[in-house]
């Protein structure tokens, strides 16, 4: 199996997926410094530019992310969901600063 380039916080955490004007909750996966991989009913096209709200340790950060891949049918998964794979645009310091906190590695 590839090693990751980055090591990977799991998730649990809640998302709101936007997308011109409309909002889509979702779960994440696992996350990390370059992107996060999230758990949802709506389905994004590959490449597709969405902008996400993420809750994390007591904060509220508004990302834009990239759609790099999506699972259609992700292993023990609820029905009518996907997993996908989220590069994060241009990550805030905000968000870097609070992944450090939950693991000085990421």
């Amino acid at each position: 199996m590839k090693e990751r380039r980055s090591q990977r916080i799991k998730g649990g955490i809640k998302i709101v997926l936007q997308d011109e004007g409309s909002s889509f909750p979702g779960t994440v996966i696992d996350i990390s410094r370059f992107g996060l991989s999230v758990r949802t009913a709506h389905v994004f096209p590959t490449y597709k530019e969405i902008a996400f709200i993420l809750k994390i340790g007591g904060q509220t950060l508004a990302l834009r992310g990239s759609v790099r891949w999506v699972n259609d049918h992700p292993p023990q998964a609820p029905a009518n969901t996907v997993e996908m794979g989220i590069a994060i645009l241009a990550p805030l310091p905000e968000f870097q600063d609070l992944l450090e906190r939950f693991s000085p590695s990421v």
